[in-house]
């Protein structure tokens, strides 16, 4: 086997352990939002999907459709904003432990 190969080989396993190592930390975990009226909750699991949209007893009577519209995408944004700051970090920090400069996965 060529040393290139070898290399690249070792750099895809480097990168699949990190990323196997990230999901199993994350895996489980939801990030729940609430928009600013508090008439709308939307849930995102470890990846960032919407998984859950939960609104108040009184959301659609206390709003009008584009209002409520504007709260739904309010809540799913935050969610998935958490789930991904919470990915983003847990990158970083697996990144360190596997000795990985985090430029290098952007690549």
């Amino acid at each position: 086997m060529s040393l290139l190969r070898q290399r690249v080989q070792e750099h895809v396993a480097r990168r699949m352990a990190l990323a196997e190592s990230i999901d199993a930390e994350l895996s489980g975990r939801r990030f729940a939002a609430a928009s600013d009226g508090g008439l709308v909750v939307a849930e995102a699991d470890h990846t960032a999907r919407l998984v859950n949209l939960r609104f108040t007893a009184t959301a659609l009577t206390r709003s009008t459709g584009r209002a409520l519209g504007t709260q739904v995408v309010q809540a799913v944004t935050r969610a998935q904003a958490d789930a991904r700051s919470a990915i983003e970090s847990a990158v970083r920090a697996k990144a360190r432990e596997h000795q990985i400069a985090v430029s290098e996965l952007a690549r």
